[in-house]
């Protein structure tokens, strides 16, 4: 099988939560025989291709659709946030033509993902990777603060090209690694699965 993972960034200098939890699988399914690629934007990692440990990652620059747009803002949002367009991956996933898109990111890269499959008729999975369900007060208003008070120009791209899907919702499979989040779906989705962060016992053997 042909999986693509997709995620709003992969450096491995400034490593997260998300990007730990797609390494491993990508690495379990690579190891299971799987036909297996990484596709994320060029944030905080402007190397377009690398392999490392077999697996080939592919990044594409990221726009950030709000004006005007600063150096300064534009570093913010490379580390969280932005919401961008990122031309060139919706054509790469399309011409690599995987099974399954394995989405880990939500906004303009999930609608995407859910668009492209449709037209190549892969199946598309969205993960959610906590805080989707409950996104706390503080933390929102964090990600609202960078483009506070600048032009949100992307909306009327969205409007003009009708680039809207609901997210997660049209997906064809939601995973929810809390509770909450997979409690908040079940209503909204046939497939939703719950499926909580494991931890690889073979890194605390004992030599």
């Amino acid at each position: 099988m042909k999986i693509a993972h997709v995620l709003r960034r992969l450096s491995f200098d400034d490593w997260g939560g998300t990007e730990q939890v797609v390494w491993n699988i990508a690495k379990a399914q690579l190891a299971a025989g799987h036909e297996v690629r990484i596709f994320a934007t060029s944030a905080l990692a402007p190397v377009p291709h690398e392999v490392r440990e077999g697996l080939e990652i592919f990044r594409f620059r990221p726009i950030y659709p709000w004006w005007p747009m600063t150096r300064r803002t534009k570093d913010i949002l490379d580390r969280k946030g932005g919401n961008p367009f990122v031309p060139g991956l919706g054509r790469a996933l399309a011409e690599w033509r995987p099974d399954v898109i394995h989405c880990h990111a939500m906004a303009r890269i999930a609608e995407l993902c859910i668009r492209t499959c449709e037209k190549t008729g892969a199946k598309c999975v969205i993960s959610l990777h906590g805080g989707g369900a409950n996104v706390p007060a503080a933390e929102a208003a964090s990600l609202r603060e960078p483009t506070r008070g600048l032009f949100p120009w992307g909306k009327i791209l969205d409007v003009v090209f009708r680039r809207v899907r609901r997210v997660p919702e049209d997906a064809d499979g939601i995973v929810c690694v809390g509770e909450d989040e997979a409690e908040r779906y079940a209503s909204r989705h046939a497939h939703v699965l719950f499926l909580p962060n494991g931890v690889d016992t073979e890194l605390f053997k004992k030599p």
